[in-house]
């Protein structure tokens, strides 16, 4: 995206941080930094970066001097100031230093600063509001939110791709399971997929994203870790019986852009009793989707799944929420859950992804991401849903 894009949505947050009673605005989490700064770090929040965004002015950004270069090629921000990790000969500013000194150098001390209350650590905030006792922080990711959970045309295209990223991997995976093949090889298969059709997606010369799928695959399979919502692919090789349960949160994304993704695999007849419960989690996951429309409340998507799980009497096995919001985080507002009454609106993106999870039986989710649109919603994630025989 042009750097001018990125300008423009702090330009959005300056606007309403004088009417919320504030400042300035200390961003930190690795989604908002790329979100407003365009820079997008592979080491995650391990290296952190900050973005100090006064209510009036410029904003200053505050990055590892390990990172440095790479964070001039990438941002729009123009004052960029690095801090060290650890002491060195003649750099003695550390980052809580640095970000105080930054505040006070563009805000003030006596001031009502926000902070990202999610990502910022006790600890971190402890060292913080010490180095600038008179300063008021004040939680305001709320204020993130509002402009983050409507996605513009730009991001909807780069979601679609992270859909095709997904769908890649999903469809290498399927072709794999079979009697015998170690899990850790199904995931293997995907991430190959995966990052194939990122740079196939991507510009030649790209330079700030790696096409390479950056998490791994959930792969499980065995009665053993049927109540497990999330696990990794180890060394067990799968039986005739098995059902495959497939989960690419950490991995269907796409330049910075994350999805939520699931599907099962029949590695050979799994038993009836198996065979009924993919049913229902299909049926479950469909009802969810017909409820999602402009106008309608999260919590009633939510309500649509719960009703059909318990009808089979299953409620029980439910182990999360039926969805939660994507974009540049892997998970964002509005989310798909009793207690959200956020209602709905053409361009908010969720995944709608509710699970069985019945211990020493099965495990089973159907998982896809959707963007709400004027009459329904798109699917990012098309991919085939397949009741095995048993």
């Amino acid at each position: 995206m042009a750097e001018s894009v990125y300008q423009k949505r702090t330009e959005r947050l300056q606007e309403k941080l004088e009417p919320a009673g504030l400042d300035a605005m200390i961003l930190s989490s690795p989604g908002d930094i790329y979100y407003f700064g365009g820079f997008w770090g592979y080491m995650g929040a391990f290296r952190k970066v900050y973005m100090v965004v006064p209510a009036d002015g410029a904003p200053t950004m505050l990055t590892s001097r390990l990172e440095e270069a790479y964070t001039r090629a990438s941002t729009w921000v123009s004052d960029i100031r690095p801090y060290t990790e650890y002491p060195e000969p003649g750099v003695t500013e550390l980052e809580p230093e640095a970000v105080a000194r930054i505040v006070d150098e563009r805000v003030g001390r006596d001031r009502r600063v926000g902070y990202e209350e999610d990502d910022l650590s006790a600890g971190g905030f402890a060292v913080l509001q010490s180095l600038l006792p008179k300063t008021r922080f004040t939680p305001a990711k709320s204020l993130i939110y509002q402009l983050r959970i409507i996605k513009d045309s730009l991001e909807l295209d780069i979601m679609k791709k992270a859909g095709l990223v997904g769908m890649a991997q999903a469809e290498a995976i399927g072709r794999k399971v079979e009697p015998g093949v170690p899990e850790y090889e199904l995931a293997n298969a995907g991430r190959a997929a995966g990052s194939r059709k990122a740079a196939e997606l991507m510009d030649e010369g790209e330079l700030r994203f790696s096409p390479l799928i950056p998490g791994v695959q959930g792969v499980n399979s065995g009665v053993e870790k049927a109540a497990w919502v999330h696990g990794r692919a180890g060394t067990r090789r799968l039986e005739p019986s098995d059902v495959v349960d497939t989960c690419y949160c950490e991995t269907a994304t796409f330049m910075g852009y994350w999805l939520g993704f699931d599907r099962p695999f029949a590695a050979g007849r799994p038993g009836q009793r198996v065979v009924d419960v993919m049913k229902i989690a299909l049926e479950t996951q469909q009802a969810a989707l017909d409820a999602v429309r402009p106008g309608v409340r999260a919590c009633d998507v939510d309500k649509a799944a719960c009703d059909v799980l318990e009808r089979h009497g299953l409620l029980q096995y439910r182990r999360h929420r039926t969805g939660r919001g994507v974009g540049v985080d892997g998970a964002e507002k509005p989310e798909l859950r009793a207690s959200d009454e956020t209602i709905l609106q053409p361009g908010m993106t969720f995944s709608v992804e509710p699970g069985i999870y019945i211990p020493g039986e099965v495990r089973v989710r159907f998982g896809d991401s959707v963007a709400v649109t004027e009459d329904g919603y798109l699917n990012f994630t098309p991919f085939p849903k397949t009741i095995p025989q048993a």
